[in-house]
């Protein structure tokens, strides 16, 4: 039986359907904080793998080979497209967006998006994971990005 923290479909979801509160990584009782950080590494990864099984088997293969150019800032040139390509589906979505690329810690690539305006379920109302990167957002009514 699958656990119940693998159900859901983001770590947002997980959280609300929890009731976590909302500084839920400074509560008091750490054996339950210890059980929280345990069911967010596993269902962040959970929706990682089923992120990967979603792309192409050229995009697969890269992932399998440590090429896909989100997994090392050696690959920022061939990385950089895809910024473009997030821009476009941030404006299919409704949004104008800026999208750079974020060098991050363990040598991988992020893409960086900064919204014309704060979706209506926040991190909800937009992908946080696109064609094998991460997405951090920057929204206008918060200096704070989001911590996935």
């Amino acid at each position: 039986m699958t656990p119940r923290h693998l159900t859901y479909d983001s770590l947002e979801a997980w959280g609300e359907g929890e009731g976590l509160p909302k500084h839920w990584t400074k509560h008091p009782d750490k054996a339950q904080r210890d059980l929280w950080w345990q069911q967010y590494a596993e269902l962040k990864q959970h929706l990682w793998q089923r992120h990967i099984a979603t792309l192409t088997q050229e995009e697969q293969q890269e992932f399998e080979a440590r090429t896909h150019p989100s997994l090392s800032h050696k690959f920022r040139d061939r990385a950089q497209p895809f910024t473009d390509y997030l821009k476009a589906e941030l404006a299919r979505l409704g949004y104008n967006a800026e999208v750079s690329l974020g060098f991050y810690h363990l040598d991988r690539v992020i893409l960086a998006a900064t919204l014309d305006r704060t979706p209506p379920g926040r991190l909800r109302g937009v992908p946080w994971l696109f064609r094998g990167f991460e997405i951090q957002y920057r929204f206008p009514d918060t200096d704070a990005h989001n911590a996935a």
